[in-house]
């Protein structure tokens, strides 16, 4: 239940701030300790001053998001969920978009 909740909330923020039209690129790597998955879309960057921000719930930056739908909730739920196994939400700019990227832990060996 947690990683798709957590891939649904982020794939809908991904499209909603995402430019019009362009693609969502998903991704998963073999890491050291799990599994490194990774969402990023094109658009303007994140404010460097908003980034920790976007975590806490009922944050909303109309002019930083360029939006007036939502409650704020959705990324603050995705880090609570990833907390449950240990892992957490990292946010970044990448070249005209941005990334959100989270650890799978490995479980415990059969």
């Amino acid at each position: 239940f947690i990683l798709k909740e957590v891939l649904h909330r982020i794939l809908h923020n991904a499209t909603k701030f995402g430019s019009e039209g362009t693609l969502i690129d998903v991704k998963s790597s073999s890491q050291k300790g799990g599994i490194l998955v990774s969402v990023e879309n094109k658009g303007s960057a994140i404010n460097l001053n908003q980034l920790d921000k976007l975590l806490k719930p009922f944050f909303l930056d109309e002019n930083v998001m360029h939006h007036s739908a939502g409650t704020g909730m959705g990324l603050a739920i995705c880090q609570s969920l990833l907390k449950n196994i240990q892992s957490q939400i990292h946010i970044e700019n990448v070249e005209n978009g941005a990334r959100i990227s989270f650890l799978i832990p490995q479980g415990p060996p059969n």
